[in-house]
């Protein structure tokens, strides 16, 4: 079996324009999608209302809301209202009895560790504040 070199060109020129085709359709599909993957974001993430109105331009919708009389804005009078005050912890827990538990340091305890001298009380800090519950009981 002898091939010439003109059946192998044109076998080449043939796989070459099968391989242009198929290179082709695939450009067009990477282009449809990449514009659907666009069209598809711009709907998602895009603005969901247009309020542009230009001047000349015809409305494809009707107006249909019902018009209403503009009245004086001297005559019009809004009602007011309190709204209430929210509370705050402290507010809450003003009306529990308190009771103040103070802890006393002893001679041992009121020495300086660095220096050794004798600590003199200074006042006192509130250290915490909590509820303590007491379970209701049946007798």
């Amino acid at each position: 079996m002898v091939i010439f070199v003109a059946d192998v060109i044109k076998i080449l020129e043939k796989q070459l324009n099968e391989s242009n085709k198929r290179n082709e359709q695939l450009q067009q599909q990477v282009a449809y999608l990449t514009e659907l993957i666009r069209e598809m974001n711009r709907e998602m993430f895009g603005k969901s209302k247009e309020d542009i109105q230009v001047d000349g331009q015809q409305s494809l919708f009707e107006d249909t809301a019902p018009q209403v009389p503009v009245q004086d804005e001297a005559t019009t009078e809004v009602s007011s209202y309190k709204r209430k005050s929210k509370g705050t912890k402290a507010d809450k827990l003003a009306n529990f009895p308190v009771e103040i538990v103070e802890r006393e340091l002893t001679d041992s305890e009121r020495e300086c560790n660095n220096c050794g001298t004798h600590m003199i009380d200074m006042g006192s800090v509130e250290a915490r504040s909590e509820l303590i519950l007491i379970p209701a009981t049946i007798e």
